[in-house]
């Protein structure tokens, strides 16, 4: 649709920013919804209202991201939505809170679900200003969706913000929970969610969504139905569009029985009218006209009105770029084209101007590389196009997106890329039917979750693999919580001198071991007891083990092999043999590189710890650099070492 607006249209964007700006104004949370089927129009009534507000407010408009292929949920990262809304306004260099924000989310946020582009650049400030953060922000917030949602209060306090949702059909349940407990929230901070949806599609798909806005109280939420248009819309539309129109109730009715007031269908017909005016110059209506064969007598049958003009040949390259999504990018469309980056984007800006089916994004920073992205004007296309590939070409296609993504996740070597990634990846192996490796993929994510600590998203991992044959694999999230507080007995008894008790506890820790980094994790805690048992005989015996082990069996994951160096270390220390030791905290660091921040942070203590040792002239950097680190991930016992070295 064009971006002018009939009375009535403008009167509900009106209301809208009315309704958000006094809440800005009176520093309180505003939700409001925006209800309306495939076609009424709500993406235009968004960026109106974010056009109207962007100089009240700080804004980011956001489309949930659709369904991949056939399937009928979206594969996405729970938060996605909120979290691309931070990210693109972090976007702006010239974003003054961008500093603020991002040391009050915090590092366990920042690790908690991978967030895109510019935001890791500014993880050492976040560091270095962490301790002083924590004694300013005192109690955290104890869940993830809390942290983010406290992140978002912080940037409010800083300066309005609106984030304006479209699509929020396809919100994930922990989006839908964010929601909630922002209504819930007693901060008086200036901040408003915009979020427009299909109720069909929602109550069929969204059962999280359709209760929460059931049961959210008007007080706290602004629910605003999208209504067709009525005759007096249509003939203002009429009047933006036609040469020589003047209201004629002949001509007003006919348009309005054959429109339904659908927006979409609507602007179908005037733009059709344009062409072929109904209107004589003196403003007389030519009944034969109304006569014509074009009739889009829905919104589905005016798409595939626009689309019966396009070649075969076009078709093809726009159901390749369906395939990657609603939204997608040179990076893969060239890949599938087998055409270079310039070819594809000069041949995807021709289908755009001919077709009007497809326009462009811009450069956007996705699958951790720019590239320009391109999204489908209208739903009904991208779903036109999704099921137009026949099956053995859907099967193609979809692998061949899979491997490009299982590529570029191991050349970045990035575990928070890897990731944001993963389900999409899982995503297009069932679109190939290749379920068996999508469950792979799943449950690798599942279990590099939960070994970083990102519970989250590892429920949304073990939710995605469902009831089959590979579940019984699977720790649940209960199990996996069993285990640490296990773990945590344990060294609670080391702490207090209990180290037999510890010993024996960390023997059972071993047995009971589900995975890999369960079992290492109770052999390095048994390998320590024992140096502190004096047994370093048989603590380098078992460690000389365990390192052939790792060799072996779990070389290829860095936390592992930089904890069993990392333990190395301490062996060494032990025995007074700092330069081995200094080997074995250089091989845990240069490990640790690849491996989550925890694993960073006991890599940088031992080497800081040895600097301190040796008397080396930056060992005051090091330690300080390690100390910060340490207080920030809650490794209190480490942060203590450092300090007394200082």
């Amino acid at each position: 649709m064009e971006r002018v607006l009939t009375s009535n249209r403008a009167a509900l964007v009106e209301h809208v920013v009315t309704a958000v700006q006094r809440a800005l104004g009176q520093r309180r949370i505003r939700l409001v919804a925006l209800a309306g089927e495939s076609g009424y129009g709500k993406t235009t009534l968004l960026e109106c209202c974010r056009a109207r507000l962007a100089t009240a407010a700080r804004t980011a408009l956001v489309e949930c991201p659709a369904p991949i292929g056939q399937q009928s949920v979206p594969l996405v990262q729970p938060l996605y939505p909120f979290l691309k809304g931070i990210e693109l306004l972090l976007a702006n260099p010239q974003e003054k809170a961008k500093r603020r924000l991002i040391m009050n989310i915090g590092l366990s946020v920042l690790g908690m679900i991978p967030l895109v582009g510019s935001i890791f650049d500014v993880t050492k400030e976040v560091l270095r200003d962490m301790r002083e953060y924590r004694r300013e922000a005192g109690q955290q917030p104890a869940t993830q969706t809390e942290q983010i949602a406290y992140a978002l209060e912080e940037l409010a306090a800083e300066s309005p913000l609106v984030l304006l949702f479209d699509d929020a059909q396809w919100l994930d349940a922990a989006s839908v929970e964010l929601l909630e407990q922002l209504l819930q929230t007693n901060r008086s901070v200036p901040l408003a969610i915009v979020f427009a949806y299909e109720p069909s599609v929602t109550q069929a798909q969204n059962p999280a969504l359709e209760g929460f806005l059931a049961a959210a109280s008007s007080g706290k939420i602004v629910q605003v139905e999208v209504p067709l248009l009525s005759r007096s819309e249509l003939c203002q539309l009429a009047q933006q569009h036609l040469e020589h129109y003047r209201p004629d109730t002949v001509f007003d009715e006919w348009l309005l029985q054959q429109t339904g007031g659908v927006p979409a269908v609507a602007i179908a017909y005037l733009q059709y009218f344009r062409q072929h005016s109904p209107f004589k110059a003196d403003g007389s209506l030519d009944l034969s006209v109304l006569r014509t064969d074009y009739r889009p007598a829905s919104l589905y049958a005016m798409l595939e009105e626009t689309l019966g003009g396009l070649d075969e040949e076009t078709k093809l390259v726009l159901a390749l770029c369906a395939a990657e999504g609603m939204t997608f990018t040179v990076f893969v469309v060239a890949q599938l084209l087998q055409r270079d980056p310039i070819g594809t984007v000069r041949l995807l800006r021709s289908l755009q101007q001919r077709s009007g089916v497809i326009r462009s994004l811009g450069m956007r920073r996705l699958y951790g590389v720019e590239t320009t992205a391109y999204t489908f004007t209208h739903a009904g296309y991208y779903r036109y196009f999704v099921e137009y590939l026949e099956h053995e070409e859907r099967i193609e296609v979809h692998s061949r997106i899979a491997a490009i993504l299982q590529e570029r996740m191991r050349s970045a070597a990035d575990d928070a890329l890897a990731e944001q990634l993963a389900p999409i990846v899982a995503a297009h192996l069932v679109e190939a039917g290749n379920t068996a490796a999508a469950e792979q993929v799943l449950e690798q994510l599942y279990r590099t979750a939960l070994e970083t600590g990102h519970t989250l998203v590892a429920a949304f991992a073990q939710r995605s693999i469902g009831e089959n044959e590979h579940t019984d694999s699977l720790r649940s999230a209960e199990s996996r919580k069993d285990f640490f507080e296990e773990l945590g007995a344990v060294v609670a008894l080391w702490y207090a001198g209990n180290l037999e008790d510890a010993r024996r506890a960390a023997e059972q820790l071993v047995l009971d071991g589900r995975s890999p980094l369960e079992r290492l994790l109770g052999e390095l805690v048994r390998i320590r007891i024992a140096l502190d048992l004096g047994e370093t005989q048989h603590a380098r015996t078992q460690l000389a083990a365990l390192a052939a082990e790792e060799g072996a069996a779990f070389g290829q994951v860095p936390e592992l092999a930089s904890l069993v160096a990392a333990m190395r270390t301490v062996a060494d220390c032990v025995d007074g043999r700092i330069a081995h030791a200094w080997e074995h905290a250089v091989e845990s660091a240069l490990h640790a590189r690849q491996a989550s921040v925890h694993v960073q942070c006991v890599a940088l203590a031992n080497i800081a710890l040895i600097l301190g040792r040796v008397g080396h002239p930056q060992q005051r950097i090091a330690l300080q650099a390690a100390e910060r680190l340490s207080a920030a991930l809650s490794f209190s016992a480490i942060a203590a070492e450092l300090r007394l070295q200082q």
